[in-house]
């Protein structure tokens, strides 16, 4: 890429994601806010089987455990 000497400021925020030097401004994502009482309960549906159960190794509770933690992202 060819360097075009411009510059770009970026300030993370807590209520939107980011503004830029531009103006623009980004809003959090929403889910995120959503995803850790999501987790609790699906956490707590999980625990509630019996261990080396059939319906605790299911694809279900497990892979809405796995979805919830897959969409989790870290700035």
């Amino acid at each position: 890429m060819p360097r075009t000497n411009s510059f770009m400021g970026i300030d993370l925020g807590i209520k939107e994601f980011y503004t830029d030097s531009n103006g623009d401004v980004v809003s959090n994502p929403r889910y995120l806010r959503k995803s850790p009482l999501r987790l609790k309960r699906r956490h707590r549906r999980k625990s509630a089987r019996a261990k080396g159960g059939k319906n605790r190794h299911s694809n279900s509770s497990m892979s809405n455990c796995q979805t919830v933690l897959d969409r989790d992202t870290t700035l």
